[in-house]
């Protein structure tokens, strides 16, 4: 077969992959790699950043994340009540879930977000440059969550809210970051913004699941086998206190 049969061939197989799910850079979502980890197993992996600002066309300059840990929204697959996550987990809470390892390959300047108490909720990064057109990555530890052995849960979906930082603004809008959140927020009113939704947990927050080990933690009896998922919502309290940067995003807006 001659090399421009071949790039034919390529062509077309492009033409009818493209409808089943190919996507552009400006589609694609950050990810968390591995984008699922077993129960009471403390991993080492990273968030893969997709892309930069592509609407503004301009470079990553820094970058926070969180996970949810003021008044999150629960919502279990089966539509049953769920009222706190010690329903189902052995931990308190999602606080020391997410650390991220002191790499300066994409950012120099790393901070911890901490709460109240002093443990670690999040993360910011910037002093650095994710230009358009390149994939990034962030290594991060992934702490050990452990099911209440009663409870029916068999994963936790946690969704975590983020933002990649194009451009220091007071007001975010399209082309300033990308908002990997559900939803608007007062801080964050413009539900145009990429990642960012209108509507309520219509947004893109990035997912990370938690598999409970059923050969050591099984399903209780009375669970008939099956069980059930959480999923984990940040609140906008989540987002509006701890994804901003103090003292450099969003900006203090002229005089004031």
């Amino acid at each position: 077969m001659s090399i421009t049969d071949n790039l034919k061939r390529l062509c077309c197989s492009a033409l009818v992959l493209a409808p089943l799910g190919w996507t552009s850079a400006v589609n694609a979502h950050p990810t968390f790699v591995p984008t699922e980890v077993l129960e009471g197993v403390t991993t080492n992996g990273m968030i893969k950043l997709a892309h930069a600002c592509e609407e503004s066309q301009l470079p990553l300059i820094a970058l926070s994340y969180v996970v949810p840990t003021v008044n999150p929204f629960l919502e279990r697959s089966d539509g049953g009540t769920i009222n706190a996550l010690t329903d189902v987990l052995q931990n308190a809470g999602l606080q020391n879930f997410i650390i991220p390892f002191y790499d300066r390959g994409l950012f120099k300047l790393h901070r911890l977000q901490k709460d109240a108490l002093g443990n670690t909720i999040g993360f910011n990064s910037r002093n650095g440059r994710l230009p358009l057109g390149f994939p990034g990555q962030v290594p991060i530890q992934i702490g050990a969550l452990f099911f209440n052995s009663e409870s029916c849960a068999n994963e936790i979906r946690i969704k975590v809210a983020g933002a990649d930082i194009c451009r220091k603004t007071a007001a975010v809008h399209v082309g300033d970051a990308n908002l990997w959140i559900p939803n608007r927020t007062p801080r964050f009113p413009d539900g145009n913004v990429h990642g960012s939704s209108k509507r309520l947990r219509q947004g893109a927050p990035v997912t990370l699941r938690v598999k409970r080990d059923l050969t050591n933690n099984p399903l209780p009896a009375a669970c008939g086998g099956t069980g059930f998922s959480v999923t984990v919502w940040p609140s906008n309290e989540d987002i509006d206190q701890n994804v901003p940067i103090s003292g450099f995003w969003p900006t203090e807006a002229a005089g004031g």
